[in-house]
């Protein structure tokens, strides 16, 4: 089976909203230099890699 993708969030230590791409301002609360890295797995789909190759 395929291993899950894994990918980096960023989330804000003072507010805790997460984003896909760092900056040195947090959009939400407006807080500098408070984003820091996260990877996060996403999960599998049942069965669609078995589907893929079928095709």
């Amino acid at each position: 089976m395929a291993a899950a993708k894994e990918r980096k969030q960023y989330v804000c230590s003072a507010c805790g909203s997460t984003q896909l791409r760092w900056a040195g301002k947090c959009p939400e609360c407006g807080e500098w230099n408070t984003l820091t890295e996260v990877v996060v797995r996403a999960p599998e789909k049942a069965g669609l890699s078995w589907r893929l190759r079928r095709v």
